[in-house]
């Protein structure tokens, strides 16, 4: 699959005109007071991002808990302000925060909870030994991150078989969303995962079954091989010939794979 940046017109003006309210009240980032303002958020986002997570492209729930709007400049000061003006990757959680952009919808995004967690305070600005601008920049180059407003993902990041993901032409963009966000270890895990429940799948066919939620990060290849590998004993063809059925009556609509 191809992952695109986030489409313009995806912040409305009414989401524009509520988080510029929400700037003007004086209240902090967790009131109460702005849960208007990032509900209508989250709904434009799940959408415009295809119910997918920026960082790591796995599909998250709306429910709460499931989904986090993060802020692509961190918005408050944390750790060694000795270290915030370094542009060592390791440093860079250490940071004066950006709380002018706290409500600025473009510098916010939709994430599942892990790689929220795991970017943290992780500061994206790739000159931060020069002078922060006081104006939000919308520009490639004012970033080492796949800004997912600026940026199209897949031009930064490859994901081979959905497990295994590649910074683009050594894209330091890329590698360092892939590092800071842990993807290599969300791949491994969910590899195994697959592994288990195609192996504890009671035939092939219920193997090729239980893998349809996953045909969209995965594909056909790699379940077909991985089925393949545990159902030993099954011809090959008539592995490949049952996932031609599947695929046939998904695109029939006789089938889901959500």
């Amino acid at each position: 699959m191809t992952y695109n940046k986030i489409p313009a017109d995806t912040i409305s003006n009414e989401i524009a005109d509520l988080f510029a309210l929400a700037a003007k009240s004086g209240k902090e980032w967790g009131s109460s007071a702005h849960d208007k303002a990032k509900a209508a958020l989250k709904d434009a986002l799940i959408e415009a991002q295809g119910g997918r997570c920026v960082y790591c492209q796995r599909l998250i729930k709306k429910e709460i808990g499931h989904s986090e709007i993060d802020h692509i400049l961190p918005k408050l000061q944390s750790g060694d302000q000795d270290k915030s003006n370094s542009n060592e990757r390791a440093n860079r959680r250490s940071t004066a925060g950006y709380p002018a952009f706290t409500f600025f919808p473009k510098n916010l995004a939709l994430t599942c909870k892990r790689c929220n967690q795991r970017k943290g305070t992780f500061d994206a600005r790739k000159r931060r030994d020069a002078p922060a601008s006081t104006t939000y920049i919308l520009e490639e180059d004012y970033y080492e991150w796949v800004h997912p407003h600026i940026q199209n993902y897949s031009d930064h990041i490859e994901m081979v078989e959905g497990f295994i993901f590649h910074a683009k032409e050594a894209s330091p963009n890329g590698d360092n969303v892939i590092t800071i966000c842990g993807l290599s270890t969300i791949g491994a895990v969910e590899r195994a995962a697959a592994e288990l429940r195609i192996k504890n799948a009671e035939n092939y066919a219920k193997a090729l079954a239980m893998m349809l939620p996953h045909l969209d990060d995965y594909g056909w290849p790699y379940i077909i091989e991985a089925v393949q590998e545990h159902f030993k004993d099954i011809p090959s063809d008539e592995i490949a010939f049952t996932a031609s059925i599947f695929e046939g009556g998904l695109k029939r609509g006789e089938l889901t794979g959500r």
